[in-house]
Parts: C-alpha cells; sequence; structure tokens
C-alpha cells in the first residue's frame, strides 16, 4: 500500500510504499530534486484518504543509478507500529464531521437561549440587589 506524501523542505510530492523487504520507500522523486538524509516525510492530502501535514516518517538513505528516472529512497519511520498499544480509525468524510447546517443552527438557537436566560437571571439579581 501506499500513501501520498512530500518532502517537507522541497515540497516534492510522491509516494511512501512498504516492500517485501520491510523497508519503507519514497517512489516518484525525480533525479534534481535535491533530497537529504534526515529530510522530513509528511502526508500531502493528495488522494483525500489522510490529511495534509501528518509527520510519517525521514529520509534514511538516498541512492540512484545514472539510467534511473526516479531516486532510491529509503525512509525511516517516525514511529514504529509494533510499539502501538492501541489504534484509533476514523471513517467517514469531512461532511459527515463538520455538523451540517441544521445542527448548526440548533446549536445557534440554544446557545442564544442561554444567553437570554443568564441575562433574564443578571437582571432579577440586579432588582432584587436594588430593593
Amino acid at each position: 500500500s501506499g500513501v501520498a506524501v512530500f518532502l517537507q523542505e522541497s515540497r516534492a510530492e510522491g509516494i511512501l510504499a512498504g516492500s517485501y523487504d520491510g523497508l519503507l520507500y519514497l517512489q516518484f522523486i525525480p533525479m534534481d530534486v535535491s533530497v537529504e538524509p534526515g529530510d522530513s516525510i509528511v502526508t500531502s492530502g493528495a488522494g483525500g484518504v489522510y490529511p495534509k501535514g501528518i509527520p510519517v516518517g525521514e529520509v534514511s538513505t538516498v541512492s540512484a543509478m545514472p539510467s534511473d528516472v526516479y531516486q532510491t529512497i529509503v525512509v525511516r519511520p517516525i514511529t514504529r507500529v509494533t510499539d502501538y498499544e492501541e489504534v484509533l480509525v476514523l471513517i467517514g468524510n469531512e461532511s459527515e464531521i463538520v455538523p451540517n447546517k441544521e445542527a448548526a443552527a440548533a446549536a445557534q438557537a440554544a446557545t442564544a437561549a442561554e444567553a437570554e436566560t443568564d441575562a433574564t437571571k443578571e437582571e432579577e439579581a440586579e432588582t432584587e440587589g436594588g430593593q
């Protein structure tokens, strides 16, 4: 599987993919892009699967053959998944997460009613205190 990512320093976009040998490779980075060990890799948000800007790793090694079109970039992940005790999986799309117009209007009306009740209580307290 792969994740759409970019190099934080150069903003060059690629795909971070696992492999049979257990390593992560950053694919499709052209030869003319400057990549150095230690460069940060974050999700790009392309494809809509992962939000933009989640740190996923850093460049471990960079190599290329003269005939290659793309660099061979090995990535060290930020964390080791074997260390995870719990994982939270979020499903759905943004429209399901952001309240719809009716829900937003109802919440706004409830807030306005609450403010009106508070103002009435303050007026009553001032009236009682002034008598």
